[in-house]
């Protein structure tokens, strides 16, 4: 029999689920591993320490409770070579794509400033704002949270452009799909620009201080992905100086944001504790475990199941 650790916290309703469609599967819940007992687990569902994972030597298939996988694509991170790795992407589509749009209004609307308002008790005006109608979006990196975004922008009258690795066409969503080369062809249209990237050494310092400063005047920035693919202090210098209207940023590098960054005081960005995500919405819990349940039956049937890690690519 197969046993497998379950990491995450799940219902009742859950574990039934899980142990109905698995008969076959010896389930531990919520174990404390370590070096000595991960040796005795074929699969584990949720995040373990990817220090833990060299000990599991006859660990078949791992399924994160993350779309993101930092920390787990490093070469000998498996003591088992053929362990199978398996991201939630899809799980998040919702809850991320939906907190996209708010910090879009948010910025665009100037709610932020209207917060910080109400601190100082001060009934003041923040003048002109923008519409999402008829503006220009650019999404760079059209998985399931961008291409969740942009129906929800779209259908609020966008036109949206996208950048993703292949530059294959999306024409249900996108007027044109750019490469990751072309991008600055597009970047100077935009009036808002959506950065939904994985955490990859491709990705890293994507948008530089240069990038930032080819971006169209006025325009915001919203960075839902990782920090890494924006030069903090470049970030600092476009806005304070005027050059973008705004920016929401959900992630920062380093993580957490140091209380020092001098990000923490500008006026014209929104910040959020990488909380987008995670499990703050329940549909996105239930959804990571029907996803680790369905993968975990392939696997015991003997097929390969979706969402499989490209450890050289990282996502």
């Amino acid at each position: 029999m197969l046993k497998a650790a379950v990491l995450q916290r799940v219902t009742d309703a859950q574990k039934e689920m899980l142990q109905k469609e698995n008969p076959t599967v010896e389930f531990v819940f919520q174990p404390e591993l370590s070096e000595e007992n991960i040796g005795g687990f074929d699969a584990i569902l949720g995040n373990a320490k990817p220090t833990l994972l060299k000990h599991a030597k006859k660990l078949q298939f791992i399924q994160l409770g993350s779309a993101g996988v930092d920390g787990y694509t490093a070469e000998g991170v498996f003591g088992n070579p053929n362990t199978i790795l398996c991201n939630a992407s899809g799980a998040y589509g919702l809850a991320i794509s939906e907190c996209l749009v708010a910090m879009h209004l948010a910025v665009q609307k100037h709610l932020h400033l209207y917060r910080d308002n109400m601190k100082n008790h001060a009934w003041k005006d923040h003048g002109m704002v923008k519409s999402v109608m008829d503006s220009t979006i650019l999404v760079v990196g059209t998985g399931d949270i961008g291409n969740q975004y942009a129906r929800r922008v779209k259908a609020m009258g966008a036109k949206l452009y996208g950048v993703r690795r292949t530059g294959e066409q999306m024409p249900e969503l996108y007027e044109k799909i750019y490469t990751v080369e072309q991008i600055d062809e597009i970047l100077p249209q935009a009036d808002a620009v959506a950065l939904c990237l994985p955490g990859t050494e491709k990705t890293k310092g994507l948008f530089s201080k240069e990038r930032l400063l080819k971006m169209k005047r006025g325009a915001i920035l919203l960075n839902i992905g990782r920090g890494s693919a924006i030069d903090s202090q470049g970030l600092y210098d476009v806005l304070t100086s005027g050059h973008l209207l705004g920016a929401a940023i959900d992630v920062t590098d380093p993580e957490p944001l140091p209380a020092e960054s001098p990000l923490w005081d500008v006026e014209n960005l929104l910040i959020t504790p990488h909380v987008t995500g995670g499990g703050h919405l329940l549909a996105t819990t239930e959804s990571i475990v029907r996803i680790g349940c369905e993968n975990l039956k392939l696997i015991m049937a003997g097929k390969r199941p979706p969402r499989v890690v490209n450890l050289k690519e990282g996502y």
